[in-house]
């Protein structure tokens, strides 16, 4: 009975150690998620995790930013400040637009800052703009 309790204790104290309110591992979440919404071509979705998001999304550039296809994603740098309330982030985007099948290539200069109220990591940049 006792070895049963040190275990379930050793196993209590593992999970709580894995916590999702830990600044670091919510970057890593937040970072993967932002990701995976500019893979998939949702920059409306990528626009959510801005602190301030952009109301300047005319048709046009709706219109636009839907013709565009990510094919790579990749971080090439990514500093979390001593704070560990502040990263930045550079990512190499390759993608194309439907109509050319050109892929080209866009440095991603990203700023995130942690809000510790709330528990949640914003992007403090702007969205890639895909020339």
């Amino acid at each position: 009975m006792r070895a049963m309790l040190i275990i379930f204790f050793t196993g209590l104290l593992a999970v709580s150690g894995c916590s999702t309110t830990d600044p670091v591992n919510m970057m890593g979440y937040a970072t993967r998620a932002y990701e995976r919404a500019v893979r998939w071509g949702n920059l409306e979705s990528a626009e959510r995790f801005r602190r301030e998001p952009a109301d300047n999304w005319t048709p046009a550039i709706r219109e636009r930013l839907g013709r565009v296809k990510v094919t790579g994603y990749e971080v090439i740098n990514s500093t979390l400040e001593p704070d560990e309330r502040h990263m930045s982030q550079t990512v190499r985007i390759k993608y194309y637009y439907d109509a050319d099948l050109v892929e080209r290539t866009l440095r991603d200069e990203q700023r995130w800052e942690y809000d510790p109220e709330i528990k949640q990591w914003f992007l403090v940049s702007e969205l890639p703009t895909f020339p």
